[in-house]
């Protein structure tokens, strides 16, 4: 500052600017599972780095880690964000997974005393598709409405019958299995007789 005949006074203000965050993941982020690996820039010297979960669902092994693995991440989207802290400021960056996963749980395995079986899946989400298949059986047992996850097979054979679930959905697909034994057996107390 100069003031005409004082004399000049001058100050100095140094400004820290942290440099950009960057938050992104491994590989892409539609994804038919519900893990990842994400890839964050690593800390300037002195700076501190955290993930956290904004939207959706999920955990860290490591959230101090840049490159930490998710796990838990829900269906549909999850916003994970990358805060790099330091000297009283911060910075962030969010990375978006899409968790396109589907299940299939074909249900509990069965025990008959006949020769057919209520088959009982899980329910499918809207754009879910699913269907049973034999895998399993002596060629003869009928699926009545293989589309549907609840459904009657009829004709099992003597012995363990295998049916498959699989369900298939915007790009993911999952498949579970169930064993029906068909137990039934038969006795004989041999002919009559007159005495």
């Amino acid at each position: 500052i100069n003031n005409g005949t004082c004399e000049d006074y001058a100050d100095l203000v140094v400004i820290n600017n942290l440099y950009d965050v960057n938050a992104s993941v491994a590989g892409p982020t539609v994804i038919c599972a519900d893990s990842a690996d994400l890839l964050g820039n690593i800390p300037i010297s002195g700076a501190t780095g955290e993930w956290t979960v904004w939207a959706g669902g999920g955990s860290f092994d490591d959230p101090t880690n840049p490159t930490a693995r998710v796990t838990g991440l829900l269906r549909g989207d999850n916003t994970l964000r990358w805060t790099i802290t330091k000297d009283g400021c911060s910075n962030y960056d969010d990375v978006v997974i899409t968790n396109n996963s589907v299940e299939a749980l074909a249900g509990e395995d069965l025990i008959t005393c006949g020769n057919d079986a209520n088959l009982v899946a899980n329910e499918l989400f809207p754009g879910e598709n699913g269907v049973w298949t034999k895998i399993s059986t002596c060629g003869t047992s009928t699926i009545l409405t293989p589309s549907d996850n609840e459904t009657i097979v009829t004709d099992l054979c003597a012995g363990v019958n295998v049916f498959r679930w699989s369900v298939t959905g915007n790009g993911c697909s999952a498949t579970d299995e169930v064993q029906v034994s068909e137990n039934t057996f038969y006795t004989t107390a041999g002919f009559d007789q007159h005495v």
